[in-house]
C-alpha cells in the first residue's frame, strides 16, 4: 500500500526531501555506512508524530544455532559456546495526522551474534540485529532522510532531490518534462552488494554501506 501523495503536509515533506546530515551517519566493523535503528525510529517520530507510524513482524525464524565446543566445565561437562541466526520480516505503516494509515513498506533481514557464552544472549542479540536491519530497509523506502542514499557509494549527497507527485501543479504551456529544470541526478554507483571485492590478503576492501 502507498498513497502518501496529497496525505502529508509541506512540513513533513519539507523534513523527508531535508536529507542525511553526515552527523547521523556512523560506521560499522566493516567499514560500512549506515544509520542506527534508534535514529530511524527517531525520524518517523519527527515526520509522523507519536503514535504516527506502526511497525509488525511478520516472521521471526531461527535460521541457525551453532553450538561451539569450548573445553569442560568443572564437572567434566561439555562446555560450549554458540553462534545463532535469525531471519526477520518486518512491515512499517506510517499515517497521516489523523491517524490513518497511508503507506505502508516491508523489510526483510537477517541477524546474528556469534561465540557467545550463553544461548539465550545468542538468540536475543541476532534477534535484535535482524529487527534493527529489516526496520531499516523497511524505512529506506521514505528517502534520504532515512539513508536511502547511503546506497550511493555510502555518501550523504541526496539523491531523491525532488518528486514530480509533489511539484506545484503546471500552468499552461509549461513543459511536458516533469524532470524540466530540476538539479541534475548525482552519478549512480553500483550497489555495493553486487561489486565484487578482492581477497583481503590482495589489497583491503574499500569502505561501502551496508544496508541502511
Amino acid at each position: 500500500m502507498s498513497d502518501l501523495t496529497g496525505r502529508l503536509t509541506e512540513q513533513q515533506i519539507k523534513v523527508l526531501f531535508g536529507g542525511l546530515h553526515q552527523s547521523r551517519v556512523g560506521h560499522n566493523q566493516k567499514g560500512f555506512a549506515h544509520v542506527q535503528q534508534w535514529d530511524v525510529r527517531r525520524f518517523l517520530i519527527r515526520v509522523f508524530g507519536f503514535g504516527g507510524y506502526d511497525t509488525e513482524l511478520l516472521s521471526i525464524d531461527c535460521v541457525r544455532e551453532i553450538p561451539i565446543p569450548s573445553g569442560k566445565d568443572g564437572n567434566g561437562n561439555d562446555k560450549f559456546r554458540w553462534t545463532v541466526v535469525y531471519r526477520v520480516h518486518q512491515r512499517l505503516t506510517v499515517k497521516d495526522i489523523t491517524g490513518r494509515p497511508i503507506a505502508s513498506f516491508d523489510g526483510v533481514a537477517t541477524g546474528d551474534a556469534q561465540n557467545q557464552p550463553g544461548l539465550g544472549d545468542a538468540h536475543d542479540g541476532a534477534v535484535k540485529e535482524a529487527d534493527s536491519q529489516s526496520l531499516k530497509r523497511a524505512a529506506v523506502n521514505l528517502g534520504d532522510a532515512f539513508g536511502l542514499g547511503l546506497y550511493n557509494g555510502g555518501k550523504t549527497d541526496p539523491v531523491v532531490i525532488w518528486s514530480a507527485a509533489h511539484l506545484a501543479k503546471p500552468s499552461a504551456g509549461d513543459k511536458p518534462d516533469a524532470t524540466a529544470g530540476q538539479p541534475e541526478d548525482p552519478p549512480v554507483l553500483p550497489d555495493p552488494e553486487s561489486v565484487e571485492q578482492p581477497p583481503a590478503e590482495e589489497t583491503a576492501p574499500a569502505p561501502a554501506p551496508d544496508t541502511p
